[in-house]
């Protein structure tokens, strides 16, 4: 907008009201004072004894587990996991955006190259762009987030004034689990105190533009769910396969007109993703691609697709359609690639190399862009999964064919804020 840097602004770098390490950090904003909706947070990051990198495809976003925004106790927005849905959010930009922007404002390590003389892709950067620190208020070492991208209420609000939304807070609970947070699961972190910038509007009479007009917004709340699906006994004959099916329910859902959904695929035991205290790949926060996988989704028991989607690059088109470019590496959405072949223990091998070890680049990254997302654009009453895969006989500890897998869906639902005449607020879905 014209006004954003003017004298009509002030901007204004907020401490927190509240800091419990590791735990929960609040902003409190001051009373009867308007803001523009472009909420930062700054200094964004952890650090510990050591230096290591961050989750690769989340960066500092690893650090949120739980995000909200709440006047007067009514929650207006908030986001569940919120750091698995921004590590999602940073693979929707575009390989050049990550390599030569995200890469410094949220540290992740995405954005590939192809090598001129080898041919191979790697996500090498220059320097240490992604490293955590080892003291606090290490700068170099934090990064950003515009609050938006976990809070869509803030995109469509042409002004935060809290002499409407009384004793607005923002609160902020940290990720405990440190194979989250770095590439090393034997280094314990520390959440840094970040800061919370904002813009206020110093001018009455733009002030008044913005709040005379303003009656609510509508926006598409991201809700959270997750289904379970239960491990598979390993097929005992070499060649042998098993295939099971299950239908599965989400519950967030229910009753809500639900515009896009995203599922991630992840290893119930957090565990498997480690080796040596190395966390492999992308970690927790990619997305699995178990054997021969169908995924059929439900909205009251009525099948979404005509039938179930088995082929990988059916998936990634449905998924590209609603979402737009997803930037994985090279063969991220193929459970196999190279040497490997069904049942072989050489798991996600690129020609023929030994098993690969924590040092292997190919581990963690073949089979771990198995994202699937989709338009619905209607209300739910149930959205179901019906999910099948098929285990086959192997002799490698971790196999998202057989191990018991999580699976997280999110969800972008309709919700309005109506502000009254009054000056009073009702949060619904619509």
């Amino acid at each position: 907008m014209p006004f954003f840097y003017s004298t009509d602004l002030k901007s204004q770098t907020l401490d927190p009201s509240s800091d419990i390490k590791n735990t929960k950090t609040t902003f409190r904003f001051a009373e009867d004072t308007a803001y523009y909706p472009n909420l930062r947070l700054s200094n964004l990051g952890s650090f510990g004894a050591t230096a290591h990198s961050y989750n690769r495809i989340a960066g500092v976003y690893g650090c949120i587990k739980h995000i909200r925004l709440v006047s007067n106790g009514v929650e207006l927005d908030s986001m569940r996991f919120a750091n698995r849905y921004l590590a999602w959010k940073n693979l929707l930009n575009t390989n050049r955006l990550n390599a030569s922007v995200n890469r410094k404002l949220n540290k992740n390590r995405l954005g590939f190259e192809i090598q001129p003389t080898s041919h191979a892709v790697s996500s090498g950067l220059s320097g240490d762009e992604n490293i955590t620190a080892t003291s606090a208020n290490s700068e170099a070492n934090l990064g950003h987030l515009q609050l938006s991208a976990c809070l869509p209420l803030l995109e469509n609000m042409p002004i935060i004034d809290t002499a409407v939304l009384k004793n607005l807070i923002l609160e902020i609970e940290w990720e405990t689990d440190g194979r989250r947070l770095i590439s090393k699961d034997n280094v314990a972190q520390t959440i840094d105190t970040p800061v919370l910038i904002a813009e206020e509007i110093v001018s009455p009479k733009l002030r008044q533009s913005l709040t005379s007009g303003f009656t609510g917004a509508v926006f598409n709340k991201v809700e959270h769910d997750v289904i379970n699906i239960a491990t598979i006994a390993d097929p005992a004959g070499a060649g042998d396969t098993t295939e099971v099916n299950s239908v599965n329910q989400f519950n967030a859902f229910d009753d809500k007109f639900v515009s896009r959904v995203v599922l991630m695929k992840s290893y119930s035991d957090k565990a498997k993703y480690v080796d040596n205290h190395f966390v492999l790949g992308f970690g927790d926060f990619g997305s699995l691609v178990p054997h021969k996988e169908k995924i059929q989704l439900k909205i009251n028991g009525a099948n979404i697709f005509p039938q179930p989607l088995e082929h990988p690059t059916t998936k990634a088109m449905i998924t590209n359609d609603a979402w737009g470019k997803v930037n994985l590496p090279p063969y991220g959405m193929f459970e196999a690639v190279g040497a490997d072949k069904d049942g072989s223990a050489q798991a996600n091998l690129s020609g023929a190399v030994a098993p690969l070890t924590a040092t292997k680049k190919a581990r963690g990254f073949t089979g771990a862009g198995g994202f699937f997302g989709c338009s619905l654009n209607q209300k739910i009453g149930q959205l179901s999964l019906d999910y099948t895969r098929t285990a086959i006989n192997n002799a490698t500890a971790t196999d998202p064919s057989c191990d018991a897998l999580d699976i997280h869906a999110y969800a972008e639902c309709r919700k309005a804020v109506q502000i009254n005449s009054n000056g009073s607020f009702v949060v619904s879905y619509t």
